[in-house]
């Protein structure tokens, strides 16, 4: 586990790191939560967890992106960033600061199926916390203001994320698999429907939905249940319910024959491909039996057939997985993967040869008891934190799983036998009929796929058809390509390289090195261990880290590079590699020699409170790691940064955010001395700089694989 832990950490520091498996634990009690139901409507569930000073809210609606007008994708997401900007008696400012005043944070988050709003704070300020989430939730403001710097930072994000070959690819799939359906819409929506929403959009859904009668808040850490349900009770008392609309939703469309789309972008010589069709809700009684498939066929890592398949035997990639999106409505399956241009149509026959293979002769008794073993034992690591109950809990909840569903969890997955993963192979794998997805220089791998039918090609910026009146936007968002925005950028950016510097001074850096103290946050405390950096522009980058008598390195030596853990040397994929020259590229010092290069590709984002301060946000795009940066107005510095990076524990991307604090002088140049990593608005890492070196110098030998 130790292991475990520190192959994490590193993967959030750089790249992702192929941790070894959980081990199976032998037994695992849930936590269960106390129910309490408000005169309104409103439930309440309480987990009393004395363990750390420290108490978690999450706030769950009964509503979410699937109930959007089809016109107004994205307005779910849309009205949650507005609602965390301000309310009725307290602006951004003010509410950013009472949330910083006490070491608090409050985030929000849209699904397809519910919307989130999330706070976590010291249990001595459960009261104030409290207090700040019901102002929240019950008197969004709607300013003008924030409405438009809402709109900005969305599209910003949205356009920006036009060259992520990978959310590309599943966006499209989605469209072409949904068809009709919400489920066929992003999240976050498109750049013509974000655009198209205006505030009478976000009141009216905030009052269609936002109800106590559908509402439900999750309640963990260091409280008592009676006081808190009556500090929650004189919250919320004067909200009244009332009834929403009927959600009928529209099925899922039948299709005759394959759908292929290629997304054609020309440069590219790896292709993101996605191969899916219709899966089913979250409540089918086949659900266990289906994850234990699952697990054997994509979800297991190394140990999967399809991983097996195309990259052991087959030699034509790293990484390929295989997912069952449960909804409230049927969801999909979704095989995901990449490889040469060269090679995709190998890659796609292999994939389904084993899609095949599965279906007619199913698994082994072996395969399943490991898979059962797996996902018995991984079932405590969704809960380690209260962030972690939180939402499991209110999933339980909001599918309507049952207060039963830990207890009943661990038989239900040992009763799946062989031949009802074989049953279920049959029934739900296929063959035909399929949506398949190519990000990719479509005149190189149209010949490979039109063997599976007909093929459509767009340009890669293009919509993906789901939502009515979208346009096709640009690789970059809007903002940055009018010469306006572009030179107000320049200005922000050419004060914060004086304030950093100098841009002579920060070009001429070769090196960088750094050694901190590293604390990461853990249900029981924060557990701490050394992290040593080295960075040799342009292309070279060590991490090296020492934890709970573990240590860990990862490089990156132009565009390759290596890892060790546990003496053993392995080489990085090539999405690693891609990884870690994302995180190279965002370091501070580097980040500011592409800027003051004037190479970078930049647009003006908008005005921000980050702490307490007033900034300019700066959107800088990078094939490798388009970010967001944001320079105080105060002293002109990098106060924040964020990007989306790999999650810890291979679940995909999250957004992250870094905040430095505590600059100093060092050889001339302003540098952080602290710096702490947000995921999901939670504090994930704080580092503590002990010394920092600039152009040390030193030859190329830390970079160097080692023979063993």
């Amino acid at each position: 586990m130790k292991r475990i832990l520190l192959l994490a950490l590193l993967l959030v520091l750089s790249a992702p790191a192929f941790a070894d498996s959980p081990k199976p634990v032998a037994a695992y009690v849930a936590p269960k939560p106390i129910e309490r139901g408000l005169k309104n409507q409103m439930r309440v569930l309480v987990i009393e967890d004395h363990r750390l000073p420290m108490v978690h809210y999450r706030y769950m609606i009964r509503a979410g992106a699937s109930d959007e007008p089809a016109d107004k994708a994205g307005l779910a997401n849309f009205l949650l960033e507005v609602m965390r900007q301000g309310t009725e008696k307290r602006d951004a400012k003010t509410l950013s600061s009472e949330i910083d005043a006490i070491g608090g944070q409050v985030s929000t988050s849209a699904t397809r199926d519910f919307m989130t709003i999330t706070g976590q704070f010291l249990s001595r300020d459960w009261r104030k916390g409290l207090d700040l989430m019901a102002d929240v939730i019950q008197s969004p403001a709607f300013r003008g203001e924030e409405i438009e710097r809402t709109r900005g930072r969305i599209l910003a994000g949205l356009q920006g994320s036009r060259d992520q070959n990978g959310p590309l690819a599943t966006e499209h799939v989605n469209a072409l698999i949904y068809g009709t359906h919400p489920y066929a819409r992003p999240v976050n929506g498109d750049a013509g429907s974000v655009s198209a929403i205006e505030k009478a959009d976000l009141t009216s859904f905030y009052e269609t939905y936002f109800a106590p009668n559908l509402s439900l808040l999750v309640v963990v850490g260091d409280v008592d249940v009676n006081t808190v349900v009556g500090d929650v009770e004189a919250q919320f008392r004067d909200w009244a319910p009332h009834t929403p609309p009927s959600r009928p939703g529209p099925p899922l469309p039948v299709f005759d024959s394959n759908r292929i789309r290629i997304l054609d972008k020309p440069d590219v010589t790896q292709t993101e491909l996605r191969i899916g069709f219709e899966g089913v809700k979250r409540d089918t009684p086949d659900y266990y039996a289906l994850a234990v498939m699952n697990y054997i066929l994509g979800g297991g890592g190394f140990s999967s057939r399809i991983l097996d398949a195309v990259r052991s035997k087959g030699g034509l990639s790293y990484d390929a997985s295989t997912a069952f999106d449960f909804g409230r409505d049927k969801g999909a399956f979704v095989l995901s993967t990449f490889t040469k241009n060269e090679t995709v149509g190998t890659t796609v026959d292999l994939a389904l040869a084993t899609l095949k293979k599965f279906q007619d002769e199913g698994p082994t008794a072996k395969e399943v008891e490991d898979a059962k073993r797996f996902l018995v034992g991984a079932l405590p690591l969704g809960m380690q934190t209260a962030q972690g109950l939180a939402s499991q809990w209110s999933a339980i909840d909001f599918y309507n799983l049952g207060s039963d569903y830990f207890e009943k969890y661990r038989g239900r997955i040992e009763a799946v036998t062989v031949e009802d993963v074989r049953r279920v192979a049959r029934e739900r794998l296929r063959e035909d009929k399929l949506a398949i997805v190519a990000v990719s220089s479509a005149g190189e791998v149209k010949g490979q796929l039109e063997k599976y039918g007909p093929i459509e090609v767009l340009d890669y910026r293009s919509p993906t058809g789901a939502i009515p009146q979208s346009k096709p936007t640009a690789s970059l968002p809007a903002e940055t390509l009018t010469p306006g925005a572009a030179a107000q950028a320049k200005t922000v950016i050419d004060r914060a390289l004086k304030a950093h510097g100098g841009a002579a001074r920060i070009k001429a850096v070769k090196d960088v090195s750094t050694r901190a103290t590293i604390a990461i946050s853990t249900p029981n405390g924060s557990v701490e261990g050394d992290l040593m950096t080295s960075v040799r522009i342009p292309d070279k980058s060590r991490i090296e880290m020492s934890m709970l008598g573990q240590r860990g390195v990862q490089v990156l030596n132009g565009d390759k590079g290596w890892a060790t853990s546990g003496g053993q040397v392995t080489d990085l994929t090539a999405e690693q590699a891609q990884a870690m020259r994302a995180g190279l590229k965002v370091q501070l010092l580097p980040l500011l020699a592409r800027l003051a290069s004037g190479k970078a590709q930049v647009g003006y984002a908008g005005s921000d409170v980050v702490s307490g301060d007033s900034v300019d946000v700066v959107l800088v795009v990078d094939p490798d790691a388009s970010s967001r940066a944001a320079f105080s107005r105060k002293t002109g510095l990098l106060v924040r940064l964020e990007q989306e990076e790999p999650a810890m524990f291979g679940e995909g991307k999250v957004q992250m955010a870094r905040l430095y604090s505590d600059y100093r002088t060092v050889n001339g140049l302003m540098v952080p001395f602290k710096i702490e990593r947000y995921a999901r608005g939670q504090l994930l890492i704080a580092d503590k700089v002990s010394a920092y070196e600039i152009d040390k110098g030193g030859p190329d030998t830390p970079y160097l694989r080692p023979n063993r």
